[in-house]
């Protein structure tokens, strides 16, 4: 593994050099998914102790758009479409 270069130093063998490196890769994986399963961990028992967590339909209705609304969107959105297609034939 170690061997004197004769001046006070040491060479160390390429076979040892790639060992290390792949234990440094092995141990930082392990430390990576050691912290990804505790941040996991801690994330679920906020969810489950937090009562807030859960919406009804009428929170929904009030944070985002209601279902109606939306419908009227998509309506206006579809007849835009059909008639800039309609231009584009014409066109074409």
């Amino acid at each position: 593994m170690l061997k004197s270069d004769g001046n006070g130093g040491y060479n160390i063998s390429k076979a040892s050099t790639i060992t290390i490196g792949f234990a440094l890769a092995i141990i930082g994986m392990v430390a990576g998914m050691a912290i990804a399963w505790g941040t996991q961990s801690q994330m679920i028992s906020d969810h489950i102790c937090n009562p807030t967590a859960h919406w009804t339909q009428k929170d929904l209705n009030d944070a985002y758009m209601p279902r109606g609304e939306m419908q009227t969107h998509l309506q206006h959105i579809d007849a835009t479409l059909t008639r800039m297609e309609a231009k584009l034939d014409r066109l074409q």
